[in-house]
């Protein structure tokens, strides 16, 4: 009859809902076990460099260029590495944030960013080098290419900025 057929389709309709349940609670507990994965990772590695506890005002800056999750990044080539060239690095909305910049590699960076890291936060270990061991480092053109950009628009800013304050000088005299 009509109501066995409606029956039957309602009785598959829930077996088809039954089966994207379980699919969507699978990759949740995937998502949960990646995220545990990676949180043991940023403990591991703040035990390390012995690094500060994440900050409420640091937790803001969310890095939307690499993903919403903090993701610390340690690049290094030999040579550089030997040579003690190193530099904190935060990627924020913001921008870029320098901290404890090596004399050499980031001198220039310094003139155009006069930015203090957030309180307490987490910081990009980036050792600035010619070549990069991306073996070390799955995602190291990504990454590469944040910091770039985040550098970029940073600079772009402190340019804006300059140009602004320029104006406003020019105005008053």
């Amino acid at each position: 009859t009509a109501s066995e057929a409606e029956l039957e389709s309602v009785k598959g309709k829930l077996d088809t809902m039954s089966v994207r349940l379980a699919e969507s609670e699978a990759a949740r507990d995937a998502t949960q076990h990646s995220l545990r994965q990676s949180q043991g990772d940023i403990e591991r590695l703040r035990s390390t460099y012995k690094l500060p506890e994440l900050s409420p005002e640091a937790a803001k800056f969310g890095t939307t260029e690499v993903s919403f999750q903090v993701t610390w990044v340690n690049m290094t080539s030999g040579a550089d590495a030997s040579e003690g060239e190193s530099a904190w690095v935060l990627i924020g909305k913001e921008g870029l944030f320098l901290d404890a910049v090596s004399r050499k590699s980031l001198h220039a960076l310094k003139t155009i960013h006069k930015f203090n890291t957030v309180d307490g936060a987490f910081m990009f270990e980036v050792l600035i080098a010619k070549k990069l061991e991306t073996h070390r480092l799955e995602a190291a053109p990504v990454v590469v290419d944040c910091i770039q950009a985040a550098l970029q628009s940073a600079i772009n800013a402190k340019v804006r900025e300059m140009k602004a304050s320029g104006k406003k000088g020019k105005g008053k005299g």
